[in-house]
């Protein structure tokens, strides 16, 4: 993910999330409000300014480490914001976007490949339980806990208990047939995501506006995170925004 060419400068902005969105903003691309958040009673302020939905996201770290989307309570708020709170001293609270989430990949000045990154979950066949669709979804040989698999496994910690919960699940529940349960709140694959590959769907001014982003934190090699309903419907037409720039 590093080359010759990689600037620190960009990488450093990159990693800072708050930075980042101050920079992008700058050059007019569309990124979601967010402000930091000093303590709790500071991130409640903030949510309720943006009203719920709200998404709470350490501002220094990768790989969706302690974000947690679509909070909808202030108890839900506040156990994110003490999650994220352990992993880095500075927090976001940010104005939820709704849409599926989208990586794309910029080298050089060109979009080169983009994945729709679907979040870790099972579909029910109505006779089986939620711990047992899991089970079997990870005896899949791509699923691994070794850093060069191309999935992790799916887990059912307390996150993904609680997504459950918030929708009246269990693990012992046997969802219907044809049924997706969704086991997180952000679509990472380093959390259990499924990339589906849409190059060929990309709308042009999607990858323009990964290149411009790319372009604008000076990153020959970047992965550009896209929030937007449809990947092949332009993001000028579909309020999508940049989610963060890796």
């Amino acid at each position: 993910t590093f080359t010759q060419f990689t600037p620190t400068l960009g990488t450093h902005m990159a990693r800072a999330k708050h930075e980042a969105a101050i920079v992008l903003r700058r050059n007019r691309l569309p990124v979601p409000a967010h402000h930091l958040a000093r303590d709790e009673a500071d991130a409640i302020r903030i949510a309720e300014a943006f009203g719920y939905p709200v998404v709470v996201k350490p501002a220094d770290r990768d790989g969706g480490v302690g974000v947690r989307a679509g909070l909808q309570t202030q108890a839900d708020l506040l156990d994110a914001y003490r999650l994220a709170r352990q992993i880095s001293p500075n927090v976001l609270v940010e104005r939820h976007a709704a849409g599926r989430d989208y990586r794309l990949t910029v080298i050089r000045g060109q979009c080169v490949w983009a994945i729709e990154r679907q979040p870790a979950g099972v579909v029910g066949d109505g006779r089986t339980t939620l711990a047992q669709l899991v089970a079997q979804a990870n005896m899949n040989p791509a699923r691994s806990e070794s850093p060069h698999a191309p999935l992790t496994p799916l887990r059912l910690d307390e996150d993904a208990l609680g997504l459950l919960r918030s929708d009246g699940l269990t693990a012992e529940t046997m969802p219907d047939r044809g049924r997706f349960v969704r086991l997180r709140r952000s679509a990472n694959v380093s959390s259990g995501g499924m990339p589906v590959a849409v190059a060929d769907r990309v709308h042009p001014d999607n990858a323009a506006l990964a290149v411009r982003a790319a372009g604008a934190l000076q990153l020959d090699v970047a992965g550009v995170d896209l929030i937007m309903l449809d990947i092949a419907v332009s993001w000028k037409d579909s309020e999508g925004v940049i989610c963060e720039v890796n």
